[in-house]
């Protein structure tokens, strides 16, 4: 999934999908920071397995990357099989 910041909106939107199937995912989480907490946390809460993508990375595009610094994983995969 990679849209653009609304990652973690849509999982939680997503709930009976993720509660009730079957669910292999990979969902970027570099747009803000604590993407990749918030996603993992959603993931996890039901009961998914999760881990994340080698590497960091620098979003440029996020105004306060010079404030904080931060490197970000770049996706968090999930499942539940």
């Amino acid at each position: 999934m990679e849209i653009e910041g609304a990652e973690p909106a849509a999982l939680r939107g997503a709930r009976k999908i993720l509660s009730s199937c079957k669910v292999k995912a990979s969902v970027c989480s570099y747009h803000n920071f604590n993407d990749a907490l918030q996603i993992k946390s959603i993931f996890q809460r039901y009961g998914y397995k999760t881990w994340t993508s080698e590497g960091y990375m620098i979003f440029l595009f996020d105004n306060k990357i010079w404030e904080t610094a931060d490197l970000r994983k770049g996706i968090v995969y999930a499942e539940n099989y």
